[in-house]
């Protein structure tokens, strides 16, 4: 965050993060290029859902901007008094790494609770000789749980029930990743495809768009790898189809103008991302947020998203 701040020449960096509650939190608003164009203290009408995190970096130009001696209320308030005066001269920073709010007694309490459980682990965790474990196996799946304990279960069958439209309807699902991402999206196209129609008369039109490396080879090489996927698109797609995008950041580019193609031509988009969403989760109609800000877990949630994707729909189906 510090060397944000340094890249940019303005007087101070407000770290956000997304939240679900953003009529309880100091709200910035942020332009594409991270600048922060607004900001307001628990207002009545959120903009966004970009909240302030508490942590900052100022230089001494801030002080410009604290309220002079005419300024009648003491003590002021910085999100209420000094923030909306750096409206257009400070940058947003997005923190990734995990952050709890414990601003209220209730997510107090959760914090403690969240503590206890996380030490209680060091305590009883031994070998047969009484000695204590190497930890990481045991913070690793802990903190996954935590990650899952967030899931967004309304997205999840909103999800669902688009893909049964999409079913019904005959037309086709497309979904697209890279990296380990493109792993989960041509594992999920085989679940589906096979996993839920063998045998069945009727079956699921899905397609993976990175599956034909020579395809996409081909597309990245005469226009942009950025293009990888909607050039496929315009290929096959027509108004109605499901187009999933996968990407771990939520600003996978390529990703990205395949969504934006879906969104104009009448398509249903669904995005599964993590950390704090990117452009993906604002641009989709069902958003799919892994509250994780560690791109394996990110990556262990979306494939958990598929496997119970294929068990519902199997479900659906009558099994």
């Amino acid at each position: 965050m510090l060397a944000f701040h340094h890249a940019h020449s303005l007087p101070f960096t407000l770290g956000v993060f997304r939240t679900k509650t953003p009529k309880e939190c100091g709200i910035a608003e942020v332009g594409e290029d991270g600048l922060v164009t607004g900001f307001a203290e628990k207002p009545k009408d959120p903009k966004s859902n970009l909240a302030a995190a508490g942590v900052y970096v100022a230089d001494q130009r801030i002080f410009d901007f604290f309220p002079g001696l005419e300024f009648s209320q003491r003590p002021f308030d910085l999100g209420f008094h000094v923030f909306p005066r750096l409206a257009g001269r400070m940058k947003a920073y997005h923190i990734e790494e995990f952050l709890m709010d414990i601003g209220t007694i209730g997510s107090y309490e959760k914090a403690q609770t969240q503590w206890r459980k996380r030490h209680s682990v060091h305590i009883i965790q031994k070998d047969e000789k009484g000695h204590p474990y190497n930890h990481f196996s045991y913070d690793y799946i802990e903190e996954l749980k935590r990650n899952l304990d967030n899931f967004p279960h309304d997205h999840f069958e909103r999800f669902i029930d688009a893909m049964m439209d999409a079913y019904r309807e005959g037309q086709r699902i497309f979904v697209m990743g890279n990296g380990g991402s493109a792993s989960t999206a041509s594992h999920w196209v085989c679940d589906i495809n096979k996993g839920c129609c063998l045998g069945k008369e009727k079956k699921f039109k899905m397609i993976c768009l990175n599956d034909s490396i020579s395809t996409m080879l081909a597309y990245a090489n005469d226009h942009s790898y950025e293009d990888i996927f909607v050039q496929q698109l315009k290929n096959f797609f027509v108004p109605g189809d499901v187009v999933i995008g996968i990407s771990g950041s939520g600003n996978s580019q390529n990703v990205l103008r395949a969504i934006e193609y879906a969104n104009v031509n009448k398509g249903t988009t669904v995005g599964l991302c993590g950390f704090s969403g990117g452009r993906l989760y604002t641009m989709v109609d069902i958003p799919i947020l892994v509250n994780a800000h560690d791109m394996q877990k990110v990556e262990d949630v979306h494939m958990i998203v598929a496997h119970m994707a294929m068990q519902r729909i199997l479900e659906e189906l009558g099994g």
